[in-house]
């Protein structure tokens, strides 16, 4: 008896986000817009865009929220690591 698992539920359990990709779609799913999250994370507005199209590709959907319901889904994205990421963090106070 065969107790490898089918080539497809391999697939499912494979990560489709580098880290980079899972902040930016961690802070997707909290409501943060294109602009918000250029500002956040210190980058160009076209780094945004271009990081997220890398994660609607990876995906394989058309829409953001498309892509967090299915990363939600798969379990590579979940409401803890969402809250996680969003937090606000403390300056430190010298």
């Amino acid at each position: 008896m065969n107790t490898q698992p089918l080539l497809a539920d391999r697939i499912e359990s494979t990560p489709v986000l580098s880290g980079t990709q899972w902040r930016y779609a961690g802070l997707i799913a909290g409501g943060h817009s294109r602009s918000s999250i250029a500002a956040k994370l210190g980058v160009s507005p076209e780094t945004v865009k271009s990081q997220i199209a890398e994660i609607l590709h990876r995906t394989g959907t058309k829409t953001q929220a498309a892509a967090i319901f299915e990363l939600l889904r798969r379990g590579e994205l979940t409401p803890e690591d969402v809250e996680r990421i969003n937090r606000p963090t403390l300056a430190l106070v010298p």
